[in-house]
């Protein structure tokens, strides 16, 4: 994933807290100013420090809607057509255990409908957000 958040473009993380991000990805995620969108549970510890760094950053929280995805996943060069997706899910009530599927947008037709999807979710979220929630950025 480290590699991953550097590539130029906008990049999407879909995250229950961000746990797995350290100081170096938070410098890297500083980097990128409007062009990083994070969708977690709820504010935390990790979202302040990463909200200090870069407060472009668009942040969506859907935990007070109710909402709690199966997948974990993370999008490059999401505002491009050579967009790549990195989806993992949970095993056994718990990620300890990350094996990450990658789609590549120009891929076969599963790539597409996956990345399609998972791109679908995001915007919903952003929806609700904008229609029910408070602006956060």
């Amino acid at each position: 994933m480290k590699k991953w958040v550097k590539i130029k473009g906008v990049v999407k993380i879909l995250s229950r807290d961000l746990s797995w991000v350290n100081d170096e990805i938070i410098e890297s995620f500083a980097k990128k100013g409007a062009d990083l969108h994070l969708y977690v549970m709820s504010e935390n510890r990790v979202v302040k420090k990463i909200r200090e760094k870069n407060p472009y950053c668009k942040i969506y929280f859907y935990g007070e809607y109710g909402f709690e995805p199966d997948s974990r996943y993370t999008i490059i060069r999401a505002n491009r057509d050579s967009r790549q997706i990195a989806i993992t899910l949970k095993e056994q009530n718990s990620y300890t255990r990350l094996h990450h599927e990658i789609y590549i947008s120009k891929g076969n037709a599963y790539d597409k409908k996956m990345l399609g999807l998972a791109n679908d979710l995001m915007k919903c979220m952003e929806c609700v957000d904008q229609e029910y929630g408070e602006k956060d950025s």
